[in-house]
């Protein structure tokens, strides 16, 4: 069944973009060689953002002139010779730009208006919204190297309405989809959807969600090898660890802090966070830190000021 997408593309990403403006970038992925990337959203009217990348030696470097809200590894860069632009000129996708990563046969994958994740069979997988008037994302499309787009779910907006929209996905090893809504997970497979955990309570939730929000509101989601799944709880400053049906804190961050993204690589979680995620743009300001698997936590790095005004000037 192919997806249709009979929408005007102009008013659909105005939509999706309106949704993505009123939190920073979920946006961190981890390549082959250990090196982190992550978004910097910036801030209206002044710094545009990029794209940041964290080698293995911990030194910061901008790969990227710009950075959006949502972020995939390409690992082979499948789409290197797609026309991601004309195909959202075409009004056949959201708006989606592919940033070659230097060095290396990766590649990145930023969108604004939805989650986006790479699928193992080369597919690029994102929250789709099919009716304008609905206040979320509820659909997933499956976007192939050569432009065809299909459903792969179709009665995945009934399920994901109940649930608020759609905030975050991942895949697991295995293939599964994983679907992160607002307190509840599920998982997509070949013979249908499985809820794993829904009206997640978070017992030592720091509760700071905005009106339209319901606790823990989760954003960014990965799954680790063993199919144990982090989730960014941004509206509890918290990260959480499900594992079955047990929810339990593997990670607190002090105000202004609250974690957007997780990335997983080997048996170390990486953590994207952002000060006051749910206040005014101008006070966005990203971090990452990395769980370790003995429950340890490193800051890896903290944006400045002056991190900003370095790239700003070389442009």
């Amino acid at each position: 069944m192919r997806l249709s997408i009979s929408i005007v593309v102009v008013l659909m990403y105005t939509f999706v973009a309106r949704l993505a403006s009123a939190h920073p970038a979920s946006g961190i992925v981890v390549d082959a060689r250990g090196q982190v990337f992550f978004l910097d959203t910036g801030e209206p009217g002044g710094f545009r953002g990029v794209i940041w990348r964290i080698d293995s030696q911990a030194n910061l470097t901008a790969v990227h002139d710009s950075g959006g809200h949502f972020l995939a590894l390409d690992p082979d860069s499948v789409f290197g010779r797609a026309d991601l632009g004309g195909w959202f000129r075409g009004k056949r996708t959201q708006w989606l730009e592919r940033v070659a990563v230097p060095r290396s046969k990766s590649s990145l994958i930023q969108a604004d208006g939805s989650p986006i994740v790479m699928g193992r069979d080369g597919g690029l997988y994102y929250a789709s919204a099919e009716q304008l008037e609905r206040a979320g994302v509820e659909q997933i499309a499956r976007l192939a190297a050569d432009g065809t787009l299909r459903t792969p779910t179709p009665t995945l907006p009934a399920i994901a309405k109940k649930f608020g929209g759609i905030r975050g996905l991942a895949f697991g090893q295995g293939g599964d989809l994983y679907v992160a809504y607002e307190n509840a997970v599920q998982k997509i497979t070949s013979t249908g959807v499985t809820t794993l955990v829904d009206n997640i309570t978070v017992k030592d939730c720091d509760v700071d969600v905005p009106s339209e929000g319901r606790p823990p509101l989760l954003r960014g989601i990965a799954v680790d090898s063993r199919g144990v799944v982090y989730a960014a709880a941004t509206g509890c400053h918290r990260v959480i660890r499900i594992t079955g049906n047990k929810v339990e804190t593997v990670l607190k961050a002090e105000r202004p802090w609250s974690p957007t993204g997780i990335a997983t690589f080997g048996d170390d979680v990486y953590v994207l966070e952002y000060t006051n995620p749910h206040g005014n743009a101008k006070e966005w300001r990203p971090r990452v830190r990395k769980i370790k698997r003995d429950a340890t936590v490193a800051t890896l790095v903290t944006i400045s000021p002056a991190d900003r005004a370095r790239v700003g000037a070389a442009r």
